[in-house]
Protein backbone atom coordinates (compact mmCIF):
# COMPACT_ATOMS: atom_id res chain seq x y z
CA UNK A 1 0.00 0.00 0.00
CA UNK A 2 1.21 2.88 -1.08
CA UNK A 3 1.33 5.81 1.91
CA UNK A 4 0.31 9.57 1.33
CA UNK A 5 3.27 11.71 2.01
CA UNK A 6 2.65 15.63 3.13
CA UNK A 7 5.06 18.23 4.62
CA UNK A 8 5.26 18.24 8.00
CA UNK A 9 7.03 20.36 10.65
CA UNK A 10 7.91 19.29 14.54
CA UNK A 11 7.03 20.85 17.44
CA UNK A 12 7.01 20.96 21.19
CA UNK A 13 6.71 16.91 20.76
CA UNK A 14 3.91 17.44 17.79
CA UNK A 15 4.21 16.75 13.78
CA UNK A 16 1.86 19.31 12.15
CA UNK A 17 1.16 18.77 8.65
CA UNK A 18 1.97 22.27 6.79
CA UNK A 19 -0.84 22.40 4.43
CA UNK A 20 -4.62 21.14 4.83
CA UNK A 21 -7.87 22.60 3.58
CA UNK A 22 -10.81 24.79 4.50
CA UNK A 23 -14.04 23.96 5.69
CA UNK A 24 -16.54 23.58 8.18
CA UNK A 25 -15.95 21.98 11.61
CA UNK A 26 -17.66 18.88 10.09
CA UNK A 27 -15.67 19.04 6.90
CA UNK A 28 -12.35 19.41 9.34
CA UNK A 29 -13.36 15.99 11.45
CA UNK A 30 -13.71 14.15 8.02
CA UNK A 31 -10.46 15.30 6.69
CA UNK A 32 -8.69 13.99 10.20
CA UNK A 33 -10.25 10.93 9.66
CA UNK A 34 -9.32 10.54 6.28
CA UNK A 35 -6.12 10.97 6.81
CA UNK A 36 -5.60 8.38 8.77
CA UNK A 37 -7.17 6.28 6.59
CA UNK A 38 -4.42 6.88 3.80
CA UNK A 39 -1.90 6.56 6.46
CA UNK A 40 -0.44 10.27 5.84
CA UNK A 41 2.99 9.87 6.12
CA UNK A 42 2.78 6.55 7.61
CA UNK A 43 0.74 7.19 10.72
CA UNK A 44 -3.20 6.70 11.41
CA UNK A 45 -3.07 8.68 15.09
CA UNK A 46 -3.98 12.38 12.92
CA UNK A 47 -6.22 14.45 14.95
CA UNK A 48 -7.39 18.70 15.63
CA UNK A 49 -4.97 20.46 17.61
CA UNK A 50 -6.18 21.47 21.08
CA UNK A 51 -6.67 25.13 22.07
CA UNK A 52 -3.61 24.90 24.02
CA UNK A 53 -1.47 23.43 21.12
CA UNK A 54 -2.86 25.93 18.69
CA UNK A 55 -2.07 29.01 20.92
CA UNK A 56 1.72 26.92 21.50
CA UNK A 57 2.45 27.00 17.87
CA UNK A 58 1.03 30.77 17.82
CA UNK A 59 3.80 31.65 19.82
CA UNK A 60 6.38 29.55 18.35
CA UNK A 61 5.62 31.08 14.55
CA UNK A 62 8.20 33.82 15.00
CA UNK A 63 11.22 30.98 14.93
CA UNK A 64 9.69 29.10 12.27
CA UNK A 65 11.60 29.47 8.57
CA UNK A 66 9.29 29.97 5.58
CA UNK A 67 10.60 26.29 4.49
CA UNK A 68 8.83 25.07 7.55
CA UNK A 69 5.68 26.11 8.88
CA UNK A 70 4.02 29.65 8.52
CA UNK A 71 0.51 29.78 8.92
CA UNK A 72 -0.27 33.89 8.16
CA UNK A 73 -3.34 35.92 8.92
CA UNK A 74 -5.50 32.32 9.01
CA UNK A 75 -8.16 31.07 11.21
CA UNK A 76 -7.34 27.02 12.64
CA UNK A 77 -9.89 24.87 13.70
CA UNK A 78 -9.14 23.37 17.17
CA UNK A 79 -10.80 20.15 18.88
CA UNK A 80 -11.47 22.29 21.52
CA UNK A 81 -15.46 22.27 21.41
CA UNK A 82 -17.36 25.85 23.51
CA UNK A 83 -20.55 23.80 23.12
CA UNK A 84 -22.99 21.90 20.27
CA UNK A 85 -22.68 24.51 17.37
CA UNK A 86 -19.32 26.63 18.48
CA UNK A 87 -15.60 25.25 18.52
CA UNK A 88 -12.41 27.59 19.68
CA UNK A 89 -10.58 28.78 16.44
CA UNK A 90 -7.44 30.28 16.69
CA UNK A 91 -6.64 33.48 14.43
CA UNK A 92 -2.70 33.29 13.65
CA UNK A 93 -2.47 36.11 12.86
CA UNK A 94 -3.08 38.11 16.05
CA UNK A 95 -2.68 35.41 18.53
CA UNK A 96 -6.37 35.89 19.54
CA UNK A 97 -9.16 33.26 19.53
CA UNK A 98 -12.63 32.82 19.49
CA UNK A 99 -16.01 30.75 19.45
CA UNK A 100 -16.25 29.90 15.78
CA UNK A 101 -19.87 28.73 14.55
CA UNK A 102 -19.64 24.60 13.42
CA UNK A 103 -20.93 26.18 9.96
CA UNK A 104 -18.19 28.61 9.32
CA UNK A 105 -15.67 28.12 6.93
CA UNK A 106 -11.87 27.87 8.32
CA UNK A 107 -8.53 26.01 7.99
CA UNK A 108 -7.75 22.86 8.90
CA UNK A 109 -4.23 21.52 9.76
CA UNK A 110 -3.92 17.65 11.42
CA UNK A 111 -1.66 17.01 14.57
CA UNK A 112 -0.41 13.89 16.35
CA UNK A 113 1.98 13.39 18.76
CA UNK A 114 5.57 12.33 18.53
CA UNK A 115 6.79 8.95 19.63
CA UNK A 116 9.61 7.88 20.46
CA UNK A 117 10.04 5.12 17.69
CA UNK A 118 8.86 7.65 15.25
CA UNK A 119 11.86 8.40 12.15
Amino acid sequence: MNTKRVKTVRRNGLQWQVKGIIGIYKEANQYVKKQNKQKVNGFNDWRLPTLFESFELVNNQKSLTKTQIQFGNIYVWTSSKFNASRAWVVDFGSGGCYRGDVDYINFVRAVRFIKSKDK
